[in-house]
């Protein structure tokens, strides 16, 4: 993922981070069932970014699971 930096999800209203964890697992299930396409699971996490009270945009990544966000920067 250029230009995204992988990190915890922030602090804060740790609530559309967990809603977003939990929809990104059950899509991944999906995908794995074979359900849903690549195509459609990659889409449906880009739709799941959230940003934070500073700024930062944040999405969970396609393969790893993990939370990335972007600055504005890098």
């Amino acid at each position: 993922m250029a230009d995204w930096t992988s990190g915890a999800s922030p602090s804060g209203d740790a609530e559309p981070f967990v809603n977003a964890e939990q929809e990104a697992n059950w899509l991944r299930q999906e995908r794995a069932a074979g359900r849903i396409s690549e195509e459609q699971l990659r889409t449906r996490l880009q739709e799941l970014m959230i940003q934070d009270e500073q700024g930062r945009w944040w999405i969970i990544g396609y393969e790893t699971g993990q939370w990335y966000y972007h600055d504005g920067e890098k």
